[in-house]
């Protein structure tokens, strides 16, 4: 008789206890998929710090490859910049689609005078990738053997060729790190595209790179009705750097006056004025 009840007592207590083993059981998985998950995301965390630089995106059809730009052994100089005709100049040339890159490039590197690299791209039947600002100056900065570290966020500004995109970059040789300001025509389809990017000991403003932009000429454009058009007064905006040389004092000869002396200083401030 006690047995039996002894008997169900423990089977009393048993069913009891079985809810709030149930819900500790709940809990512990809870807490072990919780754990899963945030273990998931640590390691995908850590993956993206630890993962190297991106790379440029790879070509789109045998016509992109890079190795179908070679070097052009007699190129002809078919631009120049007004303020230096002699700039030093390369260009490239795609073997399979018959796309064209002219480089000009001003100064050195890294020097206080600044350095500026400008690239005229004529494009071919290659496919053109519809890449980001800061890509198309990683792929002009590897040209030349520099890397590109950072960007800022984008801008637009006005040329004789219309609106350009620009940003502030840092651009790096390996041992110096520069200022630059990276700039690329905004225009999407065209058959002439102009990037580039300009620096200094102070990133260069939209001002400066516009001049330098505007001061692009066709030097030799071999009967080309496209290039010619391009660069066409009719066809391209009104620049606003000055287009005439500054006016250069004369020395004065023997007959001529002397020149005034200034006012002289009375009981307050000097007067100033604003020459127009």
């Amino acid at each position: 008789m006690s047995f039996v009840a002894l008997r169900r007592n423990g089977v009393a207590e048993a069913g009891q206890n079985a809810p709030a083993k149930r819900r500790a059981f709940r809990k512990l998985t809870v807490w072990s998929a919780g754990t899963l998950v945030f273990a998931v995301f640590a390691a995908g965390c850590i993956d993206r710090l630890s993962a190297p630089p991106a790379v440029l995106p790879a070509a789109t059809s045998a016509a992109d490859a890079e190795d179908n730009w070679v070097p052009a052994d007699e190129p002809v100089r078919q631009f120049g910049f007004e303020a230096d005709p002699a700039a030093a100049y390369d260009v490239r040339l795609n073997t399979a689609s018959g796309g064209r890159m002219d480089t000009l490039s001003l100064g050195r590197f890294g020097a206080a005078d600044g350095y500026s690299r400008l690239t005229v791209y004529r494009p071919g039947d290659e496919a053109l990738p519809t890449s980001s600002l800061f890509v198309d100056m990683a792929r002009r900065a590897s040209d030349a053997g520099f890397a590109v570290l950072r960007d800022a966020v984008p801008f637009a500004f006005q040329t004789r060729f219309g609106a350009f995109e620009a940003a502030e970059i840092m651009v790096s040789d390996g041992k110096v790190n520069t200022s630059c300001l990276g700039f690329r025509r905004a225009a999407v389809g065209e058959p002439v595209l102009i990037d580039g990017f300009t620096c200094g000991d102070q990133t260069p403003d939209a001002a400066r790179t516009a001049c330098l932009i505007d001061g692009l000429r066709l030097a030799s454009a071999d009967e080309d009705p496209t290039l010619q058009a391009f660069f066409a007064p009719s066809t391209q905006q009104p620049t606003l750097c000055p287009t005439d040389p500054p006016a250069v004092a004369e020395a004065p000869s023997a007959q001529t006056e002397p020149a005034p002396l200034p006012p002289e200083r009375r009981a307050g401030r000097w007067r100033h004025r604003v020459v127009r």
